[in-house]
């Protein structure tokens, strides 16, 4: 059976209640069991000046991202799971939807968290890493820049815990649609639009580098083009991949010229579409898009040998899930043997 329902139960400090945040009035209660198998990611060291101490298994031996306890730490952005602090107003909501078959095949579905849109998801070992833009307007009382990353994490899908990520010596005080990779050589990186959006102009996308709990802002610019908002970059087959929206029309894909930074001009454009999500599965580059504002499922194309891709096709049939009926930054990933998907979904 797929997991059970994800009850958010971010550890406090020492001292401070346990808050238990309440799922929307009507939400369904799946109990099934917890989901088989082991998280898939490639291990390696952290940049910077760190020297780790050797485990064994290419981790520094003090990376705080090995504590099991991290994946459940509380934060400030535990408010995402509160929904008394749920806007009045339309608002999205994060709807996690999970199964053993396969992505779109056969889901149980449930709504996480609200207020959180821009999505990406990245698996570390033993934790599932949920990064999101945060709607200042409607938590102007967090006492929070830009310059932050904001993220929920699991070790399990069933129980959640926050992190707030200062990023260091930045060009910009907003880091726009950030998403998360790691590198051939083990290097975590947040990779993202460096400025505020809705501005038109030549848009730089910068990449910061984790060291510890740390995150470091690169001072190149590792692609420059107009109008330019959510990047994603995978690694695939010795060649570093990087698809961003353009103009807030079209997704375009760009190839990088090393692994780090620097990427041609673009190979190939998707009109009609929006926030783009790569990864591989079962040895595809797969690709993820919405349209139309991200109302209906999100559409799948994979890079085929001739390295077009594939004609876009729906991840679901809206008919099987009739009460998503928008997936806004839609992201997915395998963990623990479940393949899950999350979408910020129009309230």
């Amino acid at each position: 059976d797929p997991p059970g329902e994800p009850t958010p139960t971010p550890a406090d400090p020492p001292g401070e209640p346990t808050p238990t945040p309440a799922d929307p009035p009507g939400e369904p209660t799946p109990t099934p069991a917890d989901p088989p198998g082991e998280p898939t990611s490639t291990p390696g060291n952290l940049p910077g000046d760190i020297t780790p101490t050797p485990t064994g298994d290419g981790f520094p031996e003090a990376d705080p991202w090995d504590d099991p306890d991290y994946w459940l730490q509380s934060s400030a952005l535990d408010l995402v799971f509160d929904w008394d602090q749920a806007p009045d107003g339309p608002h999205f909501e994060v709807v996690m939807c999970w199964s053993t078959k396969g992505y779109g095949i056969d889901m149980a579905c449930t709504t996480l968290a609200h207020t959180i849109s821009s999505l990406d998801v990245f698996v570390y070992r033993t934790g599932l890493i949920l990064l999101g833009g945060l709607n200042m307007v409607d938590f102007n009382y967090l006492e929070y820049g830009g310059e932050h990353l904001y993220a929920i994490t699991t070790p399990d899908l069933e129980r959640f815990g926050t992190h707030i990520w200062y990023v260091q010596d930045t060009a910009s005080p907003f880091l726009t649609d950030a998403s998360l990779e790691q590198l051939p050589d083990g290097t975590i990186r947040a990779v993202y639009y460096s400025g505020m959006a809705g501005i038109d102009g030549n848009h730089p996308i910068r990449a910061a580098y984790r060291d510890g709990e740390d995150w470091v802002e690169s001072p190149e610019i590792i692609y420059l083009n107009t109008n330019l908002l959510d990047p994603k970059t995978c690694p695939f087959d010795g060649t570093n991949h990087l698809f961003v929206t353009q103009d807030e029309t079209s997704i375009i894909h760009a190839i990088g010229l090393d692994p780090y930074n620097y990427y041609t001009e673009p190979t190939f454009s998707w009109p009609d579409s929006q926030v783009p999500f790569c990864l591989v599965n079962d040895g595809e580059l797969w690709l993820l898009g919405q349209t139309g504002g991200g109302w209906g499922p999100p559409l799948l194309r994979v890079l085929q040998d001739d390295d077009t891709f594939s004609e876009p096709a729906e991840l679901w049939m809206p008919e099987d899930y009739p009460d998503i009926d928008s997936c806004t930054s839609p992201v997915m990933a395998e963990f623990q043997g479940t393949y899950v998907v999350f979408c910020a979904v129009h309230r």
